[in-house]
Order: structure tokens, then sequence, then C-alpha cells
């Protein structure tokens, strides 16, 4: 299994988002979508198949994954738009 996990700022973008990875990626397994609050959504997923590192930082939303204290947008490291936005972990 190969877990990872996706915040996003609107309901939107989670739901293009799990669309491309059942639709488009063709993943299987389990993806639990749970409310933050203030209209922020996060997506945990566990995965059958295994994803490129590139194909998920391709995808919507900040990168969440286990232990990890960074924060992926579209590709680019978005740590400072995410400690502006209140998002970042704590050390």
């Amino acid at each position: 299994m190969h877990s990872f996990a996706f915040e996003f700022e609107n309901e939107t973008d989670l739901r293009e988002t799990a669309k491309k990875l059942m639709d488009d990626l063709d993943v299987t397994g389990e993806i639990n979508i749970k409310p933050l609050g203030e209209g922020r959504w996060r997506m945990e997923v566990n995965s059958e198949r295994e994803l490129r590192e590139s194909t998920l930082e391709k995808l919507k939303g900040y990168r969440r994954d286990g232990g990890s204290k960074e924060a992926r947008k579209g590709g680019q490291e978005a740590a400072a738009s995410a400690e502006e936005a209140g998002l970042a972990d704590e050390e």
C-alpha cells in the first residue's frame, strides 16, 4: 500500500483530485475524505498502486504525508504559502 494525503482550500479542488485519482490514474484502495472546517478538506489515500512522486506533485491541494513537514501546491514548494495560510506544521 502507498499512503499519502492532501488538504484542499475548497470542495471543488477536492472532488477534481479524487476524480482524477480514480478515473484517470486508476487508483484503487481506500480514499477517506473529511471536512476540516472553514471550507477546507482533507483526503487520505491508501492506494494499492504506487504513484510516482512527479504524478502526485501535479495534483491540486497541499501535500501532507505522514511525518513530512513540507507542503506542495501545484508541483512547487509552497511552504511559505502554507505558513501564511496557517497550514504549516509546527516543529
